[in-house]
């Protein structure tokens, strides 16, 4: 999902307007991994409690301000890194119970 909202975010900036941005290939890749990414989860759901998987959703908030980052060069605060820090041990203190 975190590279799905990479390509919308690359995606939406090389087309000014709206309809531009429909026909943008990035766009529709990113569309279809959004699809995959959601049977994807409906598979993990047929095997682990939904109170087990949901945390590690979150992980989304860690992924995609570290790729954006690395590959759109958009900064990451001091503020944030803390909240991305806090959001990692929720996670790993929510899969330990």
């Amino acid at each position: 999902m975190g590279v799905s909202q990479l390509l919308m975010s690359h995606g939406s900036k090389r087309g000014a307007t709206l309809r531009s941005i429909f026909f943008e290939p990035l766009i529709w890749v990113a569309l279809g991994m959004n699809g995959l990414s959601a049977l994807l989860w409906l598979r993990a759901l047929e095997t682990l409690d939904l109170s087990y998987a949901s945390p590690f959703l979150a992980l989304n908030y860690v992924l995609i301000p570290l790729l954006a980052a690395i590959f759109l060069s958009e900064k990451i605060n001091r503020r944030r890194m803390v909240g991305i820090g806090i959001i990692c041990l929720g996670v790993v203190l929510s899969g330990m119970s």
